[in-house]
Order: C-alpha cells, then structure tokens, then sequence
C-alpha cells in the first residue's frame, strides 16, 4: 500500500506518534517514560509541546499531572523532522517524570540530554524550529525526485536513489489515485531535508514551490530499459 503523508489521517497520526514514543523510548531513555496521550493539533504555531496541569500543595509546592504531548500536523514534515520535535518533547518528559532540576526551559540538563542524542543516534533535535532550519543542509547533492500529482489535484514529491528509483516508480503506476509522474535529476540543496525513500512515500508540497526548484532539474525519460536525462525544453 502506498505510504504518504497526504493521505495520513488523524488515527494513523496517533498510532505512528505512538509508536515512534515506543521506540524512542527504549533507544533514547531506557524504556523509563510511561505511555502519555498524544493530542494533534493544526494551530501551526509550534511544532510539539508538552502540556500538564498544575496543583498547589501546602507549603506552596507544585505538582504537576495530566500529561499530554500536543503534536502540530499543519506542516508538511519528513518523518524525521516529526521524530525530532517529538524527541524534543520526550526529554522535556524526561526532566517533568525525574523531578530533574535544570536551570531553564532549554538548560544545561536539557542542552546535554539533546546534544547526547544527536551524538549517539545522529539526530537532529534543536531547541526551536527556528534553529533546526538555520541548520539546514546546504550541500549540493544528487537527488532523483518526482512530482505526483492526483486526481483530486493533491500534488506531492518523493525522492529516491537511483537504484529504487524504478521498483518506486512501478508501485506508483498501479497506483489508481495517482494522475501524472513526472522525473528529475536535481541538484537543489532544497531537496536535502527530504529522505532518500526506500519505498513510495509522498510528502505535500505546494505547487509553486515544488516548481521554482525544479527549475533547474534534468526531465528524466524511460526508454524501456533504462532511465536517461533529457534537456528542458
């Protein structure tokens, strides 16, 4: 079955989140979280946020209780920019269920957990989204990418290696929902923040900027046997 994230519903959301927490959990944190309620949310405004709510006990000491991590969907993310804001959260979890005292929101414990995980697992967790995309990668590097466009006038971009480019490219063709598949070879660094997939995956993107870079791409052709480059016209 064709995997995107156009077509994510809500309940599919919360089972991936849910299993990436699971995952990240034992990876990252020793299995030591307990399950949390996710909650989805398209205020576009953040990425995640954990959220609670607080009680004064005598002698002014706060508890806090009724977790839940608050995921915005409204952007077109790659499941590893999901990952990432959703690790972001779990260590704010982490310091929340340890009683962990940090001098900050983004303090030094939360600052050594984050740059721990980045080290130790090559993620790429940051303190703000803001900071995530100044540190985009602005290599020039090879990339196979296709626009697809659907019959109810969704479009989207997959990119690939080469060496899939043709079992993903097949998959799309009994694809009933799929209207037209267009190649390119880009050298666009903008084509960095997306994974080089293994399988089909579509993820949104507007028309008018899928465009402006693949302005410069090479139309790629299939003549039967092999894929070749053509010049634009």
């Amino acid at each position: 079955m064709l995997s995107t994230h156009i077509d994510r519903s809500a309940d599919e959301w919360l089972r991936w989140l849910q299993e990436r927490y699971d995952f990240f959990n034992t990876l990252c944190f020793q299995g030591s979280l307990p399950r949390i309620p996710f909650r989805l949310t398209r205020a576009n405004t953040f990425g995640g946020k954990l959220q609670f709510k607080r009680h004064r006990k005598p002698f002014g000491k706060e508890v806090h209780t009724d977790h839940v991590l608050v995921m915005d969907i409204s952007h077109d993310r790659t499941d590893e920019a999901v990952e990432d804001i959703l690790l972001h959260e779990m260590i704010h979890y982490y310091i929340e269920h340890h009683h962990l005292k940090d001098s900050s929101t983004h303090g030094r414990v939360f600052r050594q957990m984050m740059d721990d995980i980045n080290q130790r697992f090559n993620r790429h967790i940051t303190v703000s989204l803001k900071e995530r995309t100044a540190e985009a990668d602005t290599r020039s590097r090879t990339h196979y990418v296709c626009r697809v466009s659907f019959h109810d006038g969704r479009q989207g971009v997959t990119v690939t290696s080469l060496s899939r480019l043709p079992e993903i490219n097949r998959t799309f063709l009994t694809t009933g929902d799929i209207l037209s598949l267009e190649w390119y070879v880009s050298f666009d660094p903008f084509f960095n923040r997306f994974p080089h997939v293994r399988t089909p995956k579509v993820y949104r993107i507007a028309e008018d900027e899928l465009s402006l870079h693949l302005h410069d791409a090479l139309p790629l052709r299939h003549d039967g046997n092999s894929w070749y480059t053509t010049n634009k016209t």
